[in-house]
């Protein structure tokens, strides 16, 4: 179809989402229209598939880039405290995931910090390539979906670096 190429941007006002923040309400008084050129500055990009394959910790930190959408299979080998962060107070927990190659820091938002237990093995997808203080860490987004997994190969996952308890 060529509505399906073309790829036009369009701009929607006065609506709403619902409770859960995962769609958007459209009704009588949202207005649709096509924005002017210099009301937008982004160009059509592909929008990643959600089945995307886990990525090792080591490329992550490696090869990534920022604001990069990648799936993070690990284990759990800390969860931080939450905290309440931002003008609206969102709640975090800075939690620490390993694999086979090495860890990463990993801020756990909102809705998803109960699904998180130390010493469980999650895939997590999308999460998003961050960096801070001069490190790469991962975020998790709103559309973020955390799935627990059985997985044999992380059972020898039990260390951390710098962290002294790794008897996970």
């Amino acid at each position: 179809m060529d509505s399906e190429k073309c790829h036009t941007p369009v701009k929607i006002q006065h609506f709403t989402y619902t409770s859960d923040d995962k769609k958007i309400v459209i009704n009588d008084m949202t207005k649709i229209s096509e924005p002017g050129q210099t009301e937008y500055s982004f160009q059509f990009k592909e929008s990643m598939p959600s089945h995307m394959e886990p990525v090792s910790i080591e490329d992550m930190l490696s090869r990534s880039n920022e604001w990069e959408n990648v799936t993070l299979s690990g284990k759990v080998v800390r969860v931080g405290d939450i905290s309440m962060v931002g003008a609206k107070q969102l709640k975090l927990a800075e939690t620490t995931f390993a694999d086979s190659t090495e860890t990463i820091v990993v801020d756990i938002w909102e809705q998803h910090i109960p699904m998180i237990e130390n010493g469980k093995v999650y895939c997590i997808t999308p999460v998003q390539v961050r960096s801070w203080a001069g490190k790469k860490k991962l975020f998790t987004t709103v559309r973020s979906v955390v799935t627990e997994i059985a997985d044999d190969t992380f059972k020898g996952v039990h260390f951390q670096k710098g962290f002294e308890d790794n008897r996970l």
